[in-house]
């Protein structure tokens, strides 16, 4: 099982003056964007039921508990937060309709008129028990990251809040939690586009439209949810289902399903090299030379079947963040390069490289003798002369072709025969987890085999359970580790690059990079965070302590009978479905 690891806020202080005024907010209701206009909407099938997938393990339908990935694309329809990530990923005013400073933290003011799915309005103290639920589950509840960030909530009189908190900035990612009402009744309240008319966990969920939804209300009247083991285009085409979220092992025939809508959106899943920084690969020239020989695109193509991002640093490619975070890109001649100014050649003509200064290759070269001048060509006769009496006729040389995984058997074989190899050869160690469920990470691993083999490394890779991979990481023992990596939508990328951050394996260290993340953490303003993240990003691109390979997608599969406005995202798949219709 390869390695995926979870973004963690952590705290720290911050001082300064908050400059709330340029926080995002949603439009009105009745102007909201991507809304379709009630005279429009009347020549859309409003009655027809709009049929969902969830999970035949969904749980509860408590969402401060629930653990699963698949429910929390669901749960958006029901629960709203006080704040909501907008199309690039950056908080928005939502259930909260005003922030200001407050000594200790921050004071937030609750959007009037707005209530509940069993008619009470939300309160203070409705948020306030949301937030003491979630520090009850602890570091075992779904959403215990935001305890890093935001200490305490309390009631403030009816519709405010004070929000306890040490961040800036930051702290607005915390406060996207759902938040119900538990009323005593048979499932949590809610407050968002759909209420729960029924709920058989495992078999079905029947949804309604809020008619007292504070926005404009859905288009859509009812939603059906049908508990599946799995999802596939299929499903969709056959009429089971009216939309499905498709994973990448059901995606390489989705092309062939002319009839269907499909929007590909990122999951925050991304794959990545750790290098071992006090080995081999502590030289940063032979560090930049491994990232040039990494083709992002040939590996898109080769493990993920095309369905995935190609990404140079840990940052969502779509996020408010991303501008300026790129890499140098594949460049095998630059590779070759800087190799060669580490001193490693191809001394032999194998296409290995060999170190040119060591013992071996050095009384290698002084015992070859220079090369003898070539001899004049003999003229060949012409094709309508006959050989010479009693040559034999030349016969043409074997070309045979050999497939690049051919080529790596050759030469890792060559490489490891004692008899055959006269030198130490360039060779990187790559450890890779043995106890995953699927194949990807295998192609990916022999994906990088053949492009560093065009470099002239060999790459071994060695497959060991997750247990035993983590402690040669420990040891030292290793020089590449092959694992995924869950981006938070925060940017925050302290826990795994920050010193001693939780998920800083490989043990870098950058001072500049650990100032980076206390500004993060301590920005009064968008531009402040933004510029403090875009600053790790660059010194991550510089100093290269990890490899950031792909991210994984995932492809919202509709009918195309169905007008799915908005643009999906992980978390929120069925963003915008208040504005979904039937064409026919």
């Amino acid at each position: 099982m390869c390695l995926i690891l979870s973004m963690l806020l952590t705290a720290c202080s911050s001082e300064g003056i908050f400059d709330w005024s340029q926080t995002s907010q949603e439009q009105p209701a009745d102007t909201a964007g991507g809304l379709i206009p009630s005279q429009t909407a009347k020549t859309f099938a409003e009655n027809r039921i709009l049929s969902l997938a969830m999970p035949s393990s969904a749980g509860t339908l408590d969402p401060l508990a629930n653990e699963s990935a698949e429910m929390a694309n669901l749960f958006p329809l029901i629960y709203e937060g006080l704040f909501k990530l907008d199309e690039r990923a950056q908080p928005a005013l939502w259930l909260a309709e005003s922030i200001e400073q407050a000594e200790g933290g921050y004071r937030l003011k609750l959007r009037p008129n707005v209530v509940f799915h069993d008619g009470d309005p939300l309160s203070a103290a409705a948020v306030a028990d949301c937030f003491e639920r979630i520090k009850s589950a602890g570091e075992k509840g779904p959403y215990a990251s935001i305890l890093k960030a935001v200490t305490a909530i309390s009631a403030v009189g009816e519709s405010e809040l004070m929000v306890e908190s040490e961040r800036g900035y930051a702290a607005l990612y915390a406060l996207c939690f759902p938040i119900a009402h538990f009323g005593g009744g048979d499932f949590p309240s809610g407050t968002g586009p759909y209420l729960v008319e029924k709920y058989l966990g495992g078999t079905e969920m029947q949804l309604a439209r809020n008619p007292a939804w504070w926005r404009k209300p859905p288009v859509i009247e009812r939603i059906q949810a049908v508990a599946f083991d799995d999802t596939t285009p299929e499903r969709v085409e056959s009429g089971q289902i009216d939309a499905a979220l498709v994973t990448l092992m059901m995606e390489s025939s989705l092309y062939a399903h002319s009839d269907l809508n499909m929007k590909e959106y990122s999951t925050g899943r991304v794959e990545l090299l750790a290098p071992n920084l006090g080995g081999k690969l502590a030289p940063i020239e032979m560090r930049r030379a491994i990232a040039a020989l990494i083709d992002r695109g040939e590996l898109l193509n080769t493990a993920l079947k095309g369905h995935g991002v190609a990404v140079e640093v840990p940052i969502w490619p779509d996020s408010w963040l991303a501008e300026r975070a790129e890499g140098a890109g594949y460049d095998l001649l630059r590779a070759k390069a800087l190799l060669s100014s580490l001193g490693w050649e191809d001394i032999d003509g194998d296409g290995l490289l060999e170190e040119s200064n060591s013992e071996a290759v050095q009384a290698f070269l002084r015992a070859t003798p220079s090369p003898s001048p070539s001899p004049e060509p003999t003229p060949s006769p012409a094709p309508s002369e006959s050989p010479a009496p009693g040559s034999a006729t030349p016969s043409p040389s074997p070309s045979p072709t050999l497939s690049q995984e051919e080529m790596i058997s050759l030469l890792l074989g060559r490489e490891a025969g004692a008899e055959q190899a006269q030198f130490e050869n360039l060779s990187l160690t790559l450890l890779l987890g043995s106890d995953q469920e699927n194949s990807l990470m295998k192609d990916l691993a022999r994906a990088l085999q053949m492009q560093l083999m065009r470099g002239g490394i060999v790459l071994q890779i060695e497959e060991l359970p997750f247990k035993d991979l983590l402690a040669k990481m420990k040891r030292g023992e290793y020089d590449l580790a092959l694992m995924g990596y869950s981006l938070g939508a925060s940017g925050d990328l302290s826990p795994l690059l920050e010193t001693g951050g939780g998920s800083n394996l490989n043990g870098y260290q950058n001072a500049a990079v650990d100032g980076y993340f206390a500004q993060m953490r301590s920005a009064q303003s968008p531009e402040e965070y933004k510029l403090a993240a875009q600053r790790v990003s660059e010194r991550v691109a510089a100093d290269l302590p990890v490899f950031t390979l792909l991210m994984r997608t995932k492809t919202l599969v509709t009918s195309g009978q169905l007008q799915a406005e908005g643009l999906p995202r992980e978390g929120d798949a069925y963003h915008g479905i208040e504005t979904w219709a039937f064409t026919r």
